[in-house]
């Protein structure tokens, strides 16, 4: 067999998603073959040109270089079936080519052609043939052993770098219509190295719990500790979700009318300026 050109090493190599990967370690390429019988990937053109804009590369050619290797990751399509692939994706980049031109902007682009982007596209479906192998069955990834997982993934680890995993992985997700996800796993990987921290901290944040103490247990608390009114109002809002409202209120004195006490010290004082003014006389 000849040796395969660069471009067709460069796409393999992108395709290799861990999901996809893994599930055709023991199958190489050049032994896949055409399903007939399976029916057709259909797909969106909207979904295409989405594929085509989440390239890092403002570049043309970058942009149809990622869109081949979407549609070849959900064809399963094999190398020497690449041309079929390509041609149909010629015309397509073609047109997205002529239209955007057209429009200039994207929102116009998106308005202008809605129902040219709602369309679809066959692609033939390729699949592996089936196995004739009766020995141990083999076991789903995700419940293999981490020992397993690591072997399983060896190759894959020492042929990419971190940043071409990360982009096969989110590409994969969005494949899958795992749209959150995919963004998620581009934000950790492509983003400033303490966007992960930040989210790692928010996560923590959002599933810690605060436990309310009851009213006897937040009693029994400040008795032990010895506290007072004034420690408790001192008290960190922090550190006060802890107490509920209730037992904030037991602890509290209660609030006295100002208007109430106004009333009661002017009275008093009426009082006395009428005792002064009978001992006068």
């Amino acid at each position: 067999m000849s040796a395969r050109p660069r471009e067709i090493d460069e796409l393999v190599k992108l395709c290799q998603t861990p999901v996809y990967a893994m599930a055709q370690a023991k199958v190489r390429p050049a032994d896949t073959g055409v399903c007939y019988g399976a029916e057709p990937v259909n797909l969106v053109r909207r979904d295409l040109f989405d594929a085509m804009m989440s390239s890092t590369s403002n570049r043309f050619e970058d942009r149809c270089k990622v869109l081949l290797a979407h549609v070849v990751n959900l064809t399963y399509c094999p190398e020497e079936s690449l041309p079929v692939i390509k041609k149909k994706l010629s015309h397509f980049s073609s047109e997205v080519k002529i239209k955007w031109k057209a429009a200039q902007y994207k929102k116009r682009f998106l308005i202008e052609n809605k129902n040219w982007l709602d369309t679809q596209i066959s692609f033939p479906l390729y699949s592996t043939p089936p196995s004739t192998s009766t020995g141990r069955p083999s076991v789903d990834f995700m419940s293999s052993s981490e020992r397993s997982k690591r072997r399983k993934t060896e190759t894959l680890r020492s042929d990419s770098s971190s940043s071409e995993l990360v982009y096969a992985a989110q590409m994969n997700l969005r494949a899958e219509g795992q749209t959150d996800a995919a963004t998620v796993v581009k934000e950790m990987g492509f983003s400033t190295p303490t966007r992960p921290r930040r989210y790692k901290t928010a996560f923590k944040l959002q599933d810690k719990q605060v436990k309310q103490l009851t009213e006897d247990e937040g009693l029994s608390m400040f008795v032990e500790a010895k506290l007072n009114v004034h420690h408790l109002r001192k008290l960190p809002k922090r550190k006060s979700k802890s107490l509920s409202p209730e037992v904030i209120d037991l602890l509290l004195p209660p609030q006295k009318d100002s208007h109430r006490n106004d009333s009661e010290t002017s009275d008093e004082e009426d009082d006395s300026s009428e005792s002064e003014y009978e001992d006068d006389e």
